[in-house]
């Protein structure tokens, strides 16, 4: 009788690559995890001024790693190797009880790499057969491993630790570094339950109006506070993080572990969907998401549109599965909290999915229904009554003309501020709204002929995310970190990457969208270089920590603002010119 092969352990493939990929899968986002676990754990328990955050949250990837590799083919070993390795980490980085605490936290997160990774092997394709015709192609997705890994650890460990300044997302950006658009998120909350006016434009450190700070601004040190502006429904989000903390460290912490969640959470659902063929590299070029700047932005500065992004693509996977509440759930709060998303619900009237449809609507009437109770009406009638005036005559935008912010706002809406910027005279806010009901009716034509064309799953993927990503440009101000979407379109098209020429224009593609946003360090951001100088930097130079005292000392000493003094001085310059 012929000797049969040894069968696979259960669970584990019998091709290393696949183990391979499925543990860096699981460990990419592991430093987020620990950060989200351990940070409001040691917060609440006062151990956290006994632990040194940031050599804990490094130490975490060299125990996941020692644990999942002993557990490649013995569970057991693995699972010895974590507590071991978690018990020398937390006695090297903590003393007296916090030792414990981070022995706990090191070991669950270990735990959790272990069983995802061999959870995930499952539904990997079989790579053993790729991986040896296509060594080019390994050498490529283990240098984006490697990449991914080193930037994971490094901006969790700022959110484990602000004072941690390396790891903010843009370490030589002052603004950028001390810029948490949380702090508008828990504190619209705070203003809620308070009964106050959420949009009042004097409550935040913007640095347009040079108001006095509210003294809730100190929840929030060292970070500005910044203005809310979503719709009220969003409010049950940041209502149900402080329901678990009321610390805002360990609330950024969980924050960032929600986004880099659900963003590895799309990807690889989106995977899994397209099947084994189709979803190969998505699988292989995964990781690459993590290490766009586009998305590490909107993660480092604690912004919801990474999130809302990677809800949107889960919603699509799970509207393609027949699963209407879930899908439907995650999109009609997605749209009640940034509108733009509602441009998928015409697709999906476009393509005929009227049960889609009609489950996005539903879900939308029980987050409005329970976001009534939860924040009361004062927030809809402000809204109502106070935001959206404001929005129409453009008070509650009058950034966009900073030439900072006009720069870096993709938004057609922002194009005449440019020009404004650049001297042009003649362009502001009238041309402005222009310019956005332009690409309204565009973004709305290409929507109904997009979706009168259907296809293959891959060619239905492609136009949601392009959707969802020119529908963000509808928004007056659309920074830099919206460019998050194309991450995932562009991981779609990894498919027609055959060959290295193919290869090294798919990795160009990929350095395109991390041009706008790369830091000043690598000299690599264009944008950058054509920026006019803020006003908070000038503020910073002249050490001014806070933008709005500077703004209040610059109209003491001129009788004007920053803002209002750069636009004569331009006007100035423009009739010069015209002069001569």
């Amino acid at each position: 009788m012929a000797a049969t092969a040894p069968r696979p352990e259960p669970g584990v493939r019998a091709d290393a690559m696949s183990y391979v990929l499925a543990s860096a899968w699981m460990l990419v986002p592991l430093p987020f995890a620990m950060a989200g676990l351990w940070t409001p754990l040691a917060r609440a328990t006062g151990l956290h001024a006994a632990t040194a955050a940031v050599p804990l949250v490094f130490a975490t990837l060299l125990v996941g790693l020692v644990a999942v590799g002993g557990a490649r083919h013995r569970p057991w070993l693995g699972a010895s190797l974590a507590v071991l390795g978690s018990l020398v980490a937390a006695t090297l980085t903590a003393s007296g009880l916090a030792i414990g605490l981070a022995a706990l936290c090191l070991w669950v997160c270990a735990a959790a790499a272990i069983w995802g990774a061999h959870r995930l092997c499952r539904h990997l394709p079989d790579l053993s057969e790729f991986s040896a015709r296509r060594v080019w192609v390994v050498v490529w997705v283990a240098a984006i491993i490697l990449l991914a890994l080193a930037q994971s650890a490094r901006i969790a460990a700022n959110m484990a630790d602000p004072s941690f300044t390396f790891g903010a997302v843009l370490p030589d950006d002052p603004f950028i570094s001390r810029h948490a658009c949380l702090t508008a998120y828990i504190h619209g909350s705070i203003l809620a339950d308070q009964g106050a006016n959420i949009y009042d434009l004097s409550l935040g450190a913007s640095g347009e109006s040079g108001a006095p700070l509210p003294p809730t601004a100190a929840h929030f040190a060292p970070f500005t506070l910044d203005r809310y502006g979503y719709p009220p429904p969003f409010l049950l989000l940041p209502k149900l993080l402080r329901g678990i903390s009321e610390d805002f460290v360990s609330l950024r912490a969980m924050f960032a572990l929600l986004g880099v969640g659900s963003a590895f959470t799309a990807t690889a659902a989106l995977a899994a969907q397209l099947g084994a063929i189709h979803g190969r590299k998505l699988w292989l070029f995964g990781p690459l998401a993590l290490l766009s700047p586009a998305a590490t932005v909107a993660i480092g500065i604690s912004n919801f549109h990474m999130t809302m992004v990677a809800w949107c693509v889960i919603a699509w996977v799970a509207l393609e599965r027949h699963k209407y509440a879930l899908g439907g759930g995650l999109l009609a709060f997605a749209t009640l909290a940034k509108i733009s998303p509602g441009l998928l619900g015409l697709l999906l009237l476009i393509r005929r999915r009227f049960a889609a449809a009609v489950a996005v609507t539903l879900m939308a009437v029980i987050v409005i229904a329970a976001s009534w109770p939860a924040s009361g009406r004062e927030p809809w009638t402000d809204f109502v009554t106070y935001h959206l005036p404001k929005l129409a005559t453009g008070d509650a935008l009058a950034f966009l003309a900073e030439p900072r912010d006009a720069i870096f706002n993709l938004a057609p809406f922002g194009v005449p501020f440019k020009l404004a910027a650049l001297g042009f005279e003649g362009w502001g806010w009238d041309q402005a709204r222009m310019f956005g009901d332009i690409y309204t009716l565009v973004v709305v034509i290409v929507t109904v002929l997009a979706g009168l064309r259907d296809g293959p799953p891959r060619h239905r993927a492609i136009v949601w995310t392009s959707i969802l990503f020119l529908a963000a440009l509808r928004s007056p101000f659309a920074p830099d970190y919206v460019a998050c979407t194309l991450v995932f379109t562009h991981l779609l098209l990894a498919e027609e990457v055959q060959t290295r020429a193919q290869l090294g224009w798919y990795i160009g593609g990929w350095i395109l969208l991390t041009l706008p946003v790369a830091p000043d360090a690598f000299g690599l951001s264009l944008l950058r270089q054509l920026a006019v100088i803020s006003i908070s930097e000038i503020a910073f130079s002249l050490g001014y920590l806070d933008v709005s005292a500077f703004h209040r000392a610059f109209k003491r000493w001129t009788g004007t603002t920053p803002a209002e003094h750069r636009v004569a001085a331009a006007r100035r310059r423009s009739t010069l010119r015209s002069n001569t």
